[in-house]
């Protein structure tokens, strides 16, 4: 059995840091008050490209870690049960506490429905790449190197390339169930084609800042957009890069293992609805501020929900454990087991 890399664990803490920053930045209203062509809109929205890759980078771990193992089906029964905590639990308490001031039955009944409400769009689409990774991994695991080579620039050019000009097959800028898989991918096959194994570090270094600066300039100067999203080949480049550096850090065990199995909570957290309403507009006086004390702000409160979502999964799960709720995912794993293959045995 291979030995664990902390180094991708501590990469995803890294990536969900630069999530809440996206969020910061966007729904948090700072981008939208920045003054174009001031100083502190450029520097915002450098900060807004260096995060970008990190919802990409998240589906290319999913990839990059994959094996051909039997795949484990309580593991989204025990996510469905953890969304359903922060699109509906959360939802109840805050309504109680006055918090929440949207009080109709619909948005309690999409709460409840985590996956078909799409509150949490990577939820929703990570449901759907679930259930079909394993027939993407059976055909990952059957190329060889070469093979991964050429099916990695091949995916790169339909799925990420081609959208630059136009978005032929509804990716929607990457936020759909099809990128998702796409992505996820890229990230298996990186890992079959060895992508950028032999490259040092200074190298990718250099790699990820000219991909990030290529971005930021076409963004700030050109008014050209269609390179500040999920889809963009120099943000999907970002994201490979980051996980072929963080694969090389040695990251302290004792305290990368007890905090990475928390980094999705803290997306659901700030992304729950009353955390999310609230967010909505309230940082954009700080952009009035100056272009440093703007940027150090955005990273600061990024900061704070970042803490603050670390703390409010780590009594969830404490609460999950506590009520053993994964005995009862484990049982309707057996459940719908039993179920599918009596319908299998009818459609003999």
């Amino acid at each position: 059995m291979s030995q664990r890399n902390y180094g991708i664990d501590l990469l995803r803490l890294v990536l969900m840091y630069m999530v809440c920053l996206l969020h910061t930045l966007g729904q948090g209203g700072l981008l939208q008050a920045a003054a174009p062509g001031s100083a502190g809109f450029a520097l915002l929205w450098l900060l807004e490209v260096l995060a970008y890759c990190a919802v990409d980078g998240f589906a290319m771990i999913s990839g990059f870690t994959a094996s051909d193992r039997p795949q484990k089906y309580v593991k989204i029964v025990d996510m469905w049960f953890q969304v359903f905590f922060y699109s509906f639990v959360v939802l109840v308490i805050f309504t109680l506490l006055g918090v929440n001031r949207d009080t109709r039955p619909l948005v309690f009944i999409m709460g409840a429905l985590p996956v078909l409400g799409r509150q949490f769009w990577y939820f929703s689409s990570y449901f759907a790449l679930f259930f079909v990774q394993p027939l993407l991994n059976r055909w990952v695991f059957s190329l060889d190197e070469g093979g991964a080579r050429r099916a990695l620039i091949a995916a790169a050019l339909l799925f990420s390339c081609l959208g630059v000009l136009t978005d032929p097959f509804k990716l929607m800028g990457g936020y759909s169930a099809l990128w998702l898989m796409a992505i996820y991918c890229m990230g298996a096959l990186a890992r079959r084609a060895r992508l950028f194994e032999t490259r040092g570090t200074p190298f990718l270094l250099a790699l990820w800042a000219l991909s990030a600066a290529v971005t930021w300039a076409a963004q700030v100067f050109l008014g050209f957009g269609r390179l500040a999203n999920y889809v963009s080949p120099t943000i999907v480049l970002n994201a490979a890069v980051m996980l072929r550096l963080f694969e090389r850090v040695k990251a302290p065990a004792k305290l990368v293992a007890p905090l990475a199995p928390l980094a999705f909570g803290v997306y659901l957290f700030h992304s729950s609805q009353p955390v999310w309403n609230w967010m909505a507009g309230r940082f954009a006086p700080f952009a009035s501020l100056g272009a440093l004390p703007a940027a150090a702000s955005a990273l600061g409160i990024a900061l704070a929900i970042f803490l603050c979502g670390l703390a409010a999964e780590f009594l969830r799960r404490k609460l999950a454990e506590l009520i053993r709720l994964h005995s009862l995912s484990e049982a309707i794993v057996r459940l719908f087991s039993r179920a599918l293959s009596r319908a299998a045995e009818a459609l003999k």
